[in-house]
């Protein structure tokens, strides 16, 4: 029931958004959760958006999001299927999209990001013709978002319908929403994070915080993660353990539906490639596609399965007394190339500094798959936070995403900050205060109730 093989993602542009605006409001209204991921235009000094000082990084991106724009949007609708019982899978029906969008507002783009985004296949002539238009900051009037569907009013039903959101390494995805479809940042980064927890009461969740703070995974870019979690579930399905089961809906020929492939291999390449030791560590090499070493994540996850075979077996050959043996092969694991698990602190300093300048962690972790849509990407997420609720909830949800009842309050509201060993909360500080315009905004979507 748990196997993967393709993900239908719906395409969404200006021609087709009022044929699938039921669709996509129906889904997001009937979902758990909605996982979210960004294409951007660019994403500014690197060193910036990495400061030591938090607030320094949310003025850095702030600007940044006045400057530069997304380019598609992807969401992934997690709606809980009525059949999940306590001790079966847990079950969902998912529906995924990917929005091209277009800023109506002056942006740059980055050669880099042009480079790297044009290598993958996006195709910017299509957006200039086909985006779903946009204005950043705050609303205006008589703008032409003023339509029955707009990307601000998807926006809002998410904060009406107080869905949970899911992103991957969300600072700036979080900076980026908030500017694009909902208001202009506020000054303050406590103020912002006043307002997302006011617009959000049902949290934030960062798939990359909870790979290396919670599951302690060897790597946490977003392809590792979602590979990783995926083995993981059809091993616990084939143990007879409890699952993650996710369906389809079947789609009308009208509907412009592009297919993700994401099937498991059967068994291991025969003869084991060489790892990328950067790659498999950090989802990301300098040489790119000059490499010789393998950059697929799944020869890194049998490389690193087959490390931990000899580990075992070393171990148990220890607890024979052979002390000798055991140093010998311990010596030479360490020189497998393949990158060692934990020691995420490193991970996050070659973020900061080993890549090049002005590529985003979303360009990094994509450089193997070709899978560069947002709305693959959405799912990625989506799946793998599917199944950590499944291993740290004290109980299967009902209904809803309850972190408090569900025990799920360390993994909440927590965006994970390149270089940093503590998580950037959520919260309403006793020093912060609401932007008045959200204040004002947040009345207005709730009929000033």
């Amino acid at each position: 029931m748990s196997e993967l093989k393709s993900v239908p993602v719906v395409d969404v542009t200006k021609d087709n958004i009022a044929e699938v605006w039921p669709s996509l409001v129906l889904a997001v209204k009937t979902s758990l959760y909605v996982a979210i991921d960004l294409e951007l235009s660019g994403i500014g000094n690197r060193k910036e958006i990495n400061a030591k000082s938090v607030e320094d990084r949310y003025t850095a991106m702030a600007h940044v999001a006045n400057t530069r724009a997304i380019i598609s949007m992807g969401l992934s609708c997690f709606r809980q299927d009525a059949r999940s019982t306590e001790t079966g899978p847990l079950m969902f029906t998912v529906q995924t999209f990917n929005i091209l969008v277009l800023c109506q507002d002056n942006y740059m783009v980055e050669p880099s990001s042009l480079q790297f985004l044009i290598s993958h296949g996006f195709d910017f002539n299509r957006q200039y013709a086909l985006g779903v238009p946009y204005r950043r900051g705050h609303d205006r009037p008589n703008q032409s978002e003023d339509k029955p569907y707009s990307l601000r009013k998807l926006f809002s039903l998410l904060v009406v319908h107080r869905k949970p959101v899911v992103l991957h390494n969300g600072f700036m995805d979080a900076v980026f929403l908030y500017h694009s479809f909902y208001l202009a940042l506020p000054p303050s980064l406590q103020t912002f994070l006043a307002d997302l927890n006011e617009l959000f009461p049902n949290r934030v969740y960062d798939t990359k915080f909870i790979a290396e703070a919670k599951a302690s995974l060897p790597a946490s870019y977003l392809e590792y993660v979602f590979r990783n979690r995926q083995r993981d579930n059809a091993r616990k399905e084939a143990q007879g353990r409890q699952f993650i089961s996710v369906q389809f809906l079947q789609y009308n020929q009208e509907y412009s539906i592009d297919h993700g492939n994401c099937a498991l291999r059967e068994e291991p390449a025969k003869i084991a490639p060489d790892i990328c030791k950067n790659f498999a560590r950090y989802g990301w090499c300098g040489k790119g596609d000059k490499c010789c070493a393998s950059h697929n994540v799944d020869d890194i996850l049998d490389a690193q399965a087959s490390k931990r075979r000899r580990r075992k077996r070393v171990k148990m050959s220890s607890t024979n007394g052979d002390c000798a043996n055991t140093s010998d092969s311990e010596h030479s694991m360490r020189d497998l190339s393949v990158a060692d698990e934990g020691d995420d602190d490193d991970d996050e300093a070659v973020d900061d500094g080993d890549s090049p300048e002005g590529v985003s962690n979303k360009e990094r972790r994509k450089f193997t798959t070709g899978l560069h849509r947002a709305g693959f990407d959405a799912f990625m997420t989506g799946y793998a936070f599917a199944t950590f609720v499944l291993s740290y909830s004290k109980h299967r949800p009902s209904g809803n995403l309850d972190a408090e009842q569900l025990g799920l309050d360390e993994i909440a509201n927590r965006l994970c900050l390149s270089g940093k060993t503590a998580p950037l909360l959520i919260r309403t500080s006793n020093f912060a205060k609401h932007s008045p315009k959200h204040i004002e905004k947040f009345k207005a979507l709730f009929g000033n109730k």
